[in-house]
Order: structure tokens, then C-alpha cells, then sequence
């Protein structure tokens, strides 16, 4: 019954930091869960244009800004940046045509508004375009017709293109759980390790050595408290995601992201274990906690799509076959051998990090003997 209670006695001192994680998560998932429209547009920019020169070289400059922006008649341009009216003013100076494809070139001058965001981003796309004029004259193009070229040319560059998230509940409940891989490994080996720490001291082991209880008994109950409190967590966690996706978690092809999520918690567990074990001091364990569970989720695909990362070392890991697990649910509702492959790589995974745990217990317990 000690047992029990220094256990939850613990749980109490850590319950504030348990609840700022989920907190900041369900936070978290609410936005995102919102953002179900995603896309791509350019924005125009307001701007002045005056131009000095006249020529055709600053007739076509005037025409691409035209096409990327929106130009407007403003008598007095200072005003104009100082208040909104426009956000980026550009003017052509005389002789631009004649010395454009010199080595003598005159620079088009421009002056952007301090609250503007994106007016860099046009002067930087008409600084290009002057350049590939230059670059294709250079390359043999004649005066007359390097217009031409690079207009056409402009049509054929690449178009941004934003993977959209699906809206579908099952959708938002598969981001949800794929996020849940983060805040479940930092609460849980958070717990565990601290756990561990307070449990591993010398002087505890030494007391517990002779106590009633067996040392093997011993660690099968603080193993088992320690994973009722990660099913319990993983418990209260789904429900939260049945609330906010109406319950589409705990149906049909739901199910199946429950039974990955239970393989990985105990991934997990075995992961805290070890870290309880390897570290002996508070400040290490927290260190550590925060490389395990914040590193994997940027290369395993928990913050960012599997599909943009190309990162070798994750396919090592744990957690990366959780993510994909989740996908391949979602994408063939089914648990194929594509599935099974994943969840067997977790349960190995646990296996061995438990057979760390049992060689490092081995080690100190004849380092003291």
C-alpha cells in the first residue's frame, strides 16, 4: 500500500505539469482542427511607378508590374508610404533602356513602406526579372526579341502548389493523433522518470531490499502502476478527441489509430523506464526528455508531413512507424501487412529498450554488490 501511495504522492507534485501539456495540446488542436482550408495566392501589391526613361525597356518593366501588382496614381508619394495608401514606390530612371544591357546599367530605385510585409518580395521578383533579361541577352537574344523570350519563358516557371488538408472529421481525428505521439512522450516519460529517480535512490533500494516485498514484485507493480497511469492519460486524451470529432475516433477505422496508439504507449513506457534508469539526476532526465520527445516529432512526421521529409535516420525510429501507421490507416482503413510491419517494429522496439532497461539494472545492482 506504500507503494501505491508514494506513487500517487508523486503524480499530485507533477499534476500542474500534466495539465499545461494537455492544455497547450487541446489548445493547439482546436486551431488546427479549424484550419481546414488551405491554399495559395499572390497578393498584389499597391505601388506608384514613375517613369523617367520612357523606352521600351521601361514600357515592358512597367507592364510586368502591372501583372504582379497594382499600380496607382499618387501625386505625393511620401504621404502615400507614411500612410497606406501605397506600399512600395518605384522609379525608372532616365537612360535605364539605353545602358540596360551595359556594363553601365542604371538601377530602377524604389522605396518601400515601413509597414509593408511583401513589398520586398516584388521588388525582388522585378530585380529578377531585369536580371534573366540581362542573362538571356548575354546568352545571343537580340534587343527586339529578349522580351519575348523572357516573357514566355515566365509562363513556364513552376507554380506553388499547397498539399491541403483533408476536412473530413476522420481526417482531423488521424493530425490529432498523430500530434498525440508528442505530448504523450513528454508527459509519460516525464512521469516515469521521475518516478524511477525517486524510487532508485540508494537509500530507497536499500529499504526496499528489506521489506516484505520482493525486489521482482516490487518492479512488477511499479511497472504496472506506472503503465495504468499511461493508459489512463491515453484514456482521457481520446476522449477528448471523441469530443471535438463526434466520437469518429471510437468507430470503424477509428478503432484501429486506438490500437496504435496503445502499442506506441507502451513504447513509450519502456522509453521512460530507461531514462528513470540511465539518469541520475533530475536536471539530466529533463534534458534527455526533452531531446526524445521533441526530436523524433520533427523527423518522424508528427510536426511536419512524412510525405515532404526525406530524413533516413527517422525510418530508425519508433515513432516514425506510428505516424505512418496512422497514414496508412487512414488512407486504406484497413490493417493490411503494410500496417502490421509498423506495429511490429514498435513492439520490438519496446522489447528492446526493456532488455536495455534489464542490462542496465544488472549492472548496478553488481556495481553496489
Amino acid at each position: 500500500m506504500s507503494l501505491y501511495k508514494a506513487f500517487l504522492k508523486i503524480l499530485k507534485c507533477n499534476l500542474l505539469v500534466i495539465v499545461i501539456y494537455v492544455a497547450i495540446f487541446c489548445a493547439i488542436a482546436v486551431l488546427a482542427s479549424g484550419d481546414n482550408n488551405s491554399g495559395y495566392s499572390e497578393v498584389s501589391v499597391d505601388v506608384a511607378v514613375v517613369d523617367y526613361d520612357n523606352s521600351l525597356a521601361s514600357k515592358e518593366i512597367v507592364k510586368f508590374l502591372d501583372e504582379k501588382a497594382n499600380i496607382k496614381d499618387i501625386e505625393n508619394i511620401d504621404d502615400a508610404l507614411y500612410l497606406g495608401g501605397i506600399r512600395v514606390y518605384i522609379e525608372i530612371p532616365e537612360g535605364f533602356g539605353e545602358k540596360l544591357f551595359t556594363e553601365d546599367r542604371i538601377n530602377v530605385l524604389y522605396e518601400i513602406s515601413a509597414a509593408s510585409t511583401n513589398g520586398m518580395y516584388l521588388v525582388e521578383k522585378l530585380n529578377d526579372y531585369i536580371n534573366k533579361l540581362v542573362i538571356a541577352h548575354n546568352g545571343g537574344v537580340s534587343e527586339d526579341q529578349v522580351f519575348d523570350v523572357v516573357n514566355a519563358s515566365l509562363e513556364n516557371e513552376a507554380k506553388p502548389v499547397v498539399i491541403a488538408k483533408d476536412s473530413s472529421l476522420l481526417s482531423d481525428a488521424k493530425y490529432y493523433m498523430n500530434y498525440l505521439s508528442y505530448i504523450l512522450t513528454a508527459v509519460i516519460t516525464t512521469i516515469i522518470s521521475t518516478v524511477m529517480l525517486s524510487f532508485g535512490s540508494k537509500d530507497v533500494r536499500r529499504r526496499n531490499d528489506i521489506s516484505p516485498v520482493n525486489i521482482s514484485k516490487f518492479n512488477l507493480i511499479l511497472f504496472g502502476l506506472n503503465l495504468l497511469f499511461s493508459f489512463v492519460l491515453l484514456g482521457i486524451m481520446l476522449m477528448v478527441c471523441g469530443f471535438m470529432y463526434n466520437w469518429v475516433v471510437f468507430k470503424g477505422t477509428g478503432l484501429l489509430f486506438i490500437l496504435n496508439s496503445v502499442i506506441y504507449v507502451a513504447f513509450i513506457v519502456s522509453v521512460g523506464y530507461l531514462i528513470g534508469i540511465a539518469c541520475k539526476k533530475k536536471q539530466v532526465s529533463s534534458a534527455v526528455i526533452n531531446i526524445v520527445s521533441l526530436a523524433p516529432s520533427f523527423l518522424c512526421g508528427v510536426f511536419v508531413p512524412q510525405e515532404l521529409l526525406n530524413i533516413p535516420i527517422s525510418k530508425a525510429l519508433a515513432p516514425y512507424y506510428y505516424v505512418r501507421a496512422n497514414e496508412l490507416i487512414y488512407k486504406t482503413g484497413e490493417v493490411n501487412q503494410d500496417v502490421i510491419n509498423c506495429f511490429i517494429f514498435q513492439i520490438v522496439s519496446t522489447i528492446v529498450v526493456l532488455g536495455v532497461c534489464l542490462i542496465i539494472v544488472r549492472k548496478n545492482r553488481k556495481s553496489e554488490n
